[in-house]
């Protein structure tokens, strides 16, 4: 599960199960609102 919290500029992944795998920080600079994620066929991620 990928979670992309606006505030805090942060992209949170979650595995299957609910254990927390990896916390990003987001540049405020280049995210300055973050709302949407999206996943290309051959698995890039967009923000």
């Amino acid at each position: 599960m990928y979670i992309l919290g606006s505030t805090g500029k942060m992209l949170i992944v979650y595995s299957r199960v609910g254990e927390l795998l990896v916390m990003f920080k987001l540049n405020p600079k280049t995210y300055t609102q973050p709302e949407w994620i999206c996943f290309h066929p051959n698995e890039t991620l967009y923000l």
